[in-house]
């Protein structure tokens, strides 16, 4: 497997960190690789991934969103809609080193934060494809659902919010809040005429299953849908890791062949 730094860039001129995976062989098509928020391309979750796909002909690309890992700016400042203009800052650096990359099929991964993005984006990829793991479907809904009206208002009026229980200097902008309701994730699927698959565990702290639960119904058969019993957001359990992680790349591999 050859690996390919990227440095991408925002409208602003900040500079993303990206990683473009391409395998030894003849490649059978692209995934687009999407981290959760406090994360990075180098999670977990993408390191796993990355081999298997390599293994199956896929090229993999992945980047840091603004604030995290490598990449530029300042975290409290991340937002759906900057995460789509990394995207798209991603793929115009990525056409550079892999300029016959749109005919290959595309897989859009997205984990968390990262599944919002790739509904986001998903209208100007015309993916073959939508895997997202434990979604963050309705941010702004959650957020108040945990943290109630006064909080939500204050957060509004202060412009910041810190979040001590991720870290002593973590905080996020209401812009987080505000943009995301420019979102609608649920309607943005619906309008993808691609296939989808959905891995969600069901004690998920961060995310709730039911808003899986909900994408999955609306989309019906075009919809492969995973619920790991007692899986938390992101399946510390070594056993339910596998399992959430087999699911993808196997959802993965096999709309490459559809």
């Amino acid at each position: 497997m050859k690996t390919i730094p990227l440095t991408p860039q925002h409208r602003d001129g900040s500079r993303l960190s990206a990683e473009l995976h391409l395998p030894e062989r003849d490649i059978r098509g692209v995934a687009l690789l999407l981290h959760g928020l406090l994360s990075s391309q180098r999670s977990s979750t993408n390191t796993t991934l990355i081999p298997i796909l390599n293994d199956a002909s896929i090229a993999s690309l992945s980047f840091d969103f603004m604030g995290h890992g490598d990449s530029d700016g300042e975290l409290k400042d991340i937002c759906i809609s900057s995460g789509v203009e990394g995207v798209s800052a991603t793929l115009t650096a990525t056409r550079e080193h892999f300029p016959n990359m749109a005919s290959f099929p595309l897989v859009v991964f997205g984990s968390s934060f990262g599944g919002a993005v790739a509904l986001a984006s998903a209208p100007y990829m015309s993916p073959c494809g939508v895997v997202l793991k434990s979604p963050a479907l309705d941010i702004a809904g959650f957020q108040r659902q945990i943290r109630g009206d006064a909080i939500m208002q204050q957060w509004k009026e202060d412009g910041v919010l810190s979040l001590p229980e991720f870290g002593p200097d973590i905080a996020l902008s209401y812009r987080f809040i505000s943009d995301s309701l420019g979102y609608d994730s649920y309607t943005l699927a619906q309008a993808c005429s691609c296939s989808f698959a959905i891995v969600h565990g069901t004690v998920d702290e961060a995310v709730t299953v039911e808003q899986s639960r909900r994408l999955a119904l609306l989309l019906g058969d075009r919809c492969r849908f995973l619920e790991i019993d007692s899986g938390d957001h992101r399946f510390s359990r070594p056993e339910d890791f596998t399992h959430a992680l087999d699911f993808c790349a196997a959802s993965i591999i096999d709309m490459m062949q559809s």
